[in-house]
């Protein structure tokens, strides 16, 4: 979602702590529990079907949060660039928020400071592309982990499985 306008110096810190809350809760609510080894003790078996049984109550939470949180649409995430389909896509050099709802099992989005930058180029065409404002360095390196987990797991996704 685009929100026309810039961001005020004085409301910066508030929004990169609420983007270092959304980004830290991302991982952890979307990090599926592993499987147990069969050499674990037993203390590490129970913590396997604790961890299990948390996976599955944010799950049905974010299934019950889902009408708060807008249909899927096409984005693009990149360390300083986000890209996404509009049909009214503002003018290049517009200062502006871009509010990006991470996972379907968390109803917060992040919302970052951006400039749009025009329509997408090679793999971006027909996507609006906008530079991420730069970030301080503990919302930076969330953003970055979550950017990390996400492309291993599509890369896995992709993998024959055994």
């Amino acid at each position: 979602e685009w929100l026309p306008g810039a961001l005020p110096e004085e409301d910066r810190g508030v929004l990169h702590a609420d983007n270092l809350e959304v980004l830290q809760a991302t991982l952890v609510i979307s990090q599926p529990p592993r499987e147990p080894f069969a050499t674990e003790n037993e203390v590490q078996q129970e913590l396997y079907r604790i961890e299990s049984k948390i996976h599955v109550l944010a799950t049905l939470i974010g299934q019950m949060l889902q009408p708060r949180v807008p249909p899927a649409s096409p984005v693009v995430l990149a360390h300083d660039l986000i890209a996404w389909q509009t049909a009214t896509p503002p003018p290049a050099g517009e200062r502006g928020l871009v509010k990006v709802h991470l996972s379907h099992l968390y109803s917060r989005p992040v919302v970052f400071p951006v400039t749009v930058e025009g329509e997408g180029e090679g793999e971006l065409t027909g996507l609006l592309v906008a530079r991420i404002d730069p970030l301080p360095e503990n919302v930076e390196d969330a953003y970055d982990r979550l950017l990390f987990t996400l492309h291993r797991r599509q890369v896995a996704s992709g993998r024959p499985q055994p």
